[in-house]
């Protein structure tokens, strides 16, 4: 028997069961869908339950787990079934089931491989769009046409549409807005990732934020406005108070929209009658709003004011202090409600036992032994998730823990991560074991910054060698251009205040390199191309290193870069002002795609600035990769064979000298920091028609660095 085979086959059926439970827990988010769903989903946990088990007996020691975790787990589930024990006259079955369910959805996604489970939240996070998608459309169709569909199931009412002021959607309202904003972490997070669907990923953001307002949810707000200031402290550039300009400019335009498109959605619901559609009785009318709050009395004001929510806690707290230590037990909570609520806040905010306080409903379920537990286990969590956003400087999987804080925070005024089956609970844990994995996996990794420039140079050097070895392999001609042509020339290596590599190949050659390096990827020195990198945003070619990380100030879109050696493709060139002007056309357009509020300033002209922050939000919903692919398709439209002319093709207006096919046809070795790279044999034409006399020093003032770039090694300790 081929264990290894086993094993894989294993670990994808671990991955297809997480899916497929984590795909009907957002599915049971529909009432009317979750009777279906139910039981489905409670033979899901058992399987899930039997992979745990399975996971743990045969691969225990490759299962990439934190142990402290899931010590921890261990101590929260031992303290309920403790509390089960103590409470063991009233619902023994339902409560150890209780910790059956715990069990499920808290471990799984622990015992998942990572790579799988790197897998997972991706097919998650777009199966996420799709629905938030439609669920959005269904309720701005009820909010457009004011219609209510009423239906009962068993005791419990259901609503969807408009009533008391407010839009109910798929689920209630601040389910809906949690649910909208998660689906907006993970569509930044796919964007991140170089999802070639980025540009529907994007309108669907616009979608979900109008979605989020209009379910007029205080809670999922400040869990939203929380999420910004930790996405403004650990993932915005720049200094820290320009990080904090970003928080408060962004929160205070994200409070102001959202609070504006409430107050309009209110308004709207309230200017005319709503259209009821009763499911149970098979008929429609038409009522105003206030009539049909009356005649559905489970709708309290108790669910919609701050008041109601207190009053909720402060009688909670009063019963949780009945039995302070082991709580009640959590299936028997319900069975006390009477002697401490009303019938309306039984009937419409206290099913299933939430309190709309995760850590009151804690306490009141399984006492103080339970709410240490589970503070101890989100404590741990907490700590290590903030130190991986310090440390680290990769910025996408930084979304996904910032979606922990985020959800965490909702919880002090929602019970939906731990006696729930929802989907919200269900994103919560997958979360937590996706964001441990990952600090796991980079817990002896560290960020060295680097400033000194010849230990910049010396990196770019290890990266030119590789490349002078790959051209060498596969007979493809490349010669020093630029700063690096005159750094050979002048100075046997680098300008002094030189920090980058500049060299150039005409487009065969250029494309022959491309092609090698696509169909042999190398494990340390990487190509950077629009061709096998989405996010990719410049019309050539970089190599770069894998064991640094580089952030560019000016542009927008993070491509995982590191420091790099920039290789530009040569075509044929001839006085072509249409030529000249298509091509500036497509560059404007990738540089608005791309490029920061700071990298298309205009500092000469405050009007024209703001033209271009305007049409930097539009282009945004635009896909730079279809420019630089434009713009690379177009200069490869100029064949080198047909011109006695050649250059660089990809500038703005062109407006510079250029170079004879002849000066590059041959190359020589030119010494450059001891090391052997090829330089043209007519470097002396080719310099002096770039620059003049290149054997002048410039003025001292302009000895300078004229890139803006932050740049880490990354070292692993150990």
């Amino acid at each position: 028997m081929n264990f290894s085979k086993t094993n894989e086959c294993f670990e994808k059926s671990k991955f297809w069961i997480s899916y497929l439970f984590v795909f009907i827990s957002i599915l049971s988010m529909s009432s009317l869908v979750y009777k279906v769903t139910s039981p489905i989903y409670k033979g899901l946990s058992a399987i899930v339950v039997l992979c745990i088990c399975l996971t743990l007996f045969l691969n225990w020691k490759r299962i990439e787990i934190d142990k402290k975790y899931l010590g921890l787990f261990g101590l929260l589930a031992g303290s309920h079934l403790v509390a089960t024990v103590v409470n063991r006259s009233g619902h023994l079955l339902g409560n150890m089931i209780e910790i059956f369910f715990m069990i499920a959805y808290i471990l799984l996604f622990t015992m998942v491989n990572s790579e799988y489970l790197k897998k997972l939240i991706r097919l998650i996070a777009g199966t996420v769009q799709f629905v938030s998608f439609f669920s959005a459309i269904f309720a701005f169709v009820l909010l457009i046409f004011r219609i209510l569909i009423l239906f009962k199931i068993g005791e419990h009412s259901y609503y969807y549409g408009v009533m008391n002021g407010r839009l109910w959607g798929v689920v209630n309202p601040n389910a809906s807005a949690i649910f909208s904003y998660i689906s907006i972490v993970f569509a930044l997070y796919l964007i991140h990732k170089g999802s070639k669907y980025s540009i529907y990923l994007k309108i669907n953001n616009v979608i979900q934020f109008l979605n989020f307002a209009a379910m007029q949810s205080r809670g999922a707000l400040l869990s939203a406005v929380l999420m910004l200031g930790f996405y403004s402290l650990f993932i915005a550039r720049g200094n820290l108070l320009k990080k904090c300009l970003t928080f408060l400019v962004a929160g205070t335009l994200i409070v102001a929209s959202n609070i504006g498109i409430s107050y309009v959605t209110s308004v709207y619901i309230l200017a005319a009658k709503a259209t009821v559609i009763d499911l149970n009785k098979g008929e429609s009318y038409s009522e105003t709003d206030s009539d049909v709050a009356k005649k559905n009395g489970e709708l309290h004001l108790i669910e919609t004011t701050p008041s109601g929510r207190t009053y909720i806690w402060e009688n909670a707290i009063k019963m949780g202090s009945a039995k302070p230590l082991f709580g009640y037990g959590v299936r028997n909570v319900t069975d006390y409600y009477t002697e401490y609520f009303s019938k309306f806040e039984i009937q419409n905010s206290l099913i299933g036992g939430n309190f709309h306080n995760i850590l009151i409903t804690i306490f009141v379920s399984s006492g103080l032994l339970g709410l240490i537990s589970f503070i101890l286990i989100i404590a741990y969590v907490s700590l290590r998730f903030i130190t991986y956003l310090v440390v680290t400087k990769k910025n996408d999987e930084k979304l996904i823990i910032i979606l922990f804080f985020g959800i965490l925070f909702g919880q002090l005024f929602e019970s939906q991560i731990i006696y729930s089956t929802n989907f919200i609970n269900i994103i919560f844990w997958l979360v937590i074991g996706y964001g441990l994995t990952i600090c796991l996996k980079e817990k002896n990794i560290r960020y060295e910054e680097v400033t000194d420039i010849s230990e910049i140079q010396k990196m770019e050097l290890g990266i030119m060698e590789y490349i002078h070895e790959v051209c060498q392999k596969i007979g493809a001609k490349y010669f020093l251009a630029y700063g690096s042509l005159i750094g050979a020339v002048r100075h046997k290596g680098f300008i002094p205040w030189d920090d980058d590599m500049d060299i150039c190949m005409l487009r065969d050659d250029y494309e022959k390199l491309q092609d090698y390096l696509i169909a042999h990827p190398d494990e340390r020195y990487e190509l950077m191309s629009y061709k096998n990198n989405i996010n990719y945003v410049y019309p050539f070619m970089k190599i770069k290193d894998n064991q640094t990380y580089l952030v560019e100030e000016d542009v927008r879109i993070d491509s995982n870069m590191g420091i790099y050696v920039d290789i530009f493709p040569v075509d044929g060139y001839e006085d072509d002002q249409a030529f000249k002007d298509k091509m500036t056309k497509i560059i404007k357009k990738r540089q608005l795609s791309c490029y920061t509020f700071k990298g298309i300033t205009n500092t000469k002209s405050v009007v024209n600035s703001m033209i271009r922050y305007i049409s930097v939000m539009i282009f945004y919903f635009t896909n730079t990769n279809k420019y630089v692919s434009q713009i690379d398709e177009l200069a490869k439209s100029r064949k080198v064979e047909d011109y006695e002319q050649v250059d660089y093709l990809i500038y703005k207006d062109m407006n510079k000298p250029v170079w004879k096919r002849e000066w590059l046809e041959n190359v020589e070795t030119g010494n450059f920091e001891g090391k052997e790279f090829m330089i043209p044999n007519h470097y002396h034409e080719i310099l002096t028609s770039d620059y003049g006399d290149y054997m002048q020093l410039p003025p001292v003032e302009q000895q300078v660095s004229h890139h803006d770039f932050k740049l880490w090694k990354i070292i692993e300790n150990g």
